[in-house]
């Protein structure tokens, strides 16, 4: 889908002032507000260094009360098939009212090292194996 806005406004990006597109500054302001839980005046700059901080400890700590309470994978701490159930069984979901008024937005960080000590390759047996590696990345 392509959207052409030629509507602009004056923003600001890394404190800069620019023309951005009406529509795709609001759309982003309106994301940033709603995943991020921040105010109009946070987003002003949204490329503002301090800005950027926030939302990463939003998604930080978003993600250690889904960790704690829930236990939701595809999680950092699961690095091996074998940790999976372990991980698992320690939810706790009976803190989630505890918990629940320290949740902004829906930022939570994206897991890099999930499964970081398995070996992913498709083996001969796996029907995978027969389409390119290429069909995959």
């Amino acid at each position: 889908m392509l959207i052409e806005d030629n509507n602009v406004v004056v923003g600001k990006m890394k404190g800069n002032f620019c023309k951005v597109s009406k529509l795709a500054h609001s759309l982003r302001v309106k994301l940033f507000m709603e995943h991020f839980g921040l105010s109009l005046e946070e987003l002003d700059d949204p490329l503002n260094q301090q800005t950027l901080n926030k939302m990463d400890l939003i998604a930080k700590r978003n993600t250690e009360i889904y960790r704690e309470v829930f236990r939701c994978y595809p999680d950092d701490e699961i690095s091996s098939i074998g940790e999976y159930e372990k991980f698992c069984k320690e939810a706790k979901p009976e803190k989630y009212e505890e918990l629940m008024g320290e949740i902004v937005g829906h930022a939570v960080q994206f897991p890099l090292k999930f499964l970081k000590d398995e070996n992913l390759q498709f083996r001969l047996k796996n029907k995978e194996y027969y389409v390119p590696n290429h069909n995959f990345t």
